[in-house]
């Protein structure tokens, strides 16, 4: 059951990186992994650096793909892209961005959808939390 999940996510990233490639958009990085977490992809667009979370789901019996993106991901997520961005001792202006990809029962897609700035630095938790 774990292999199919992963193999599942995995075809879910490779739908995502040629979806992302079809619309103009370069890949830096991908799965880049820190102690905040795992960003799936790092693309340009332009002058925009987009950290990308990738979300498949294979039916809605545990939700849609931009519902299982938590809180707790998200702050994560915002925290990743800044270590990134330390890292790289880059500044450019940049997003987060979730591409929802829907599969059907054999794991094939069936919608890509596209939600930029799905993650926000307002999802961090204010300093008196």
């Amino acid at each position: 059951m774990a292999n199919e999940r992963l193999a599942l996510g995995a075809r879910g990233e490779a739908a995502a990186r040629a979806y992302l490639r079809q619309r103009g958009y370069s890949i830096e990085a991908t799965n880049y992994r820190c102690r905040w977490g795992e960003i799936d992809i790092v693309a340009s667009q332009g002058e925009v650096l987009v950290f990308v979370e990738v979300r498949t789901r294979r039916g809605e019996a545990f939700g849609s793909p931009q519902e299982s993106l938590t809180p707790r991901k998200r702050e994560r997520l915002v925290l990743a892209a800044q270590h990134y961005l330390q890292q790289h001792s880059v500044e450019p202006h940049w997003r987060i961005d979730l591409v929802a990809i829907e599969a059907d029962g054999r794991g094939a897609v069936r919608r890509i959808q596209q939600v930029e700035n799905a993650v926000t630095t307002d999802d961090l938790p204010s300093p008196e939390a």
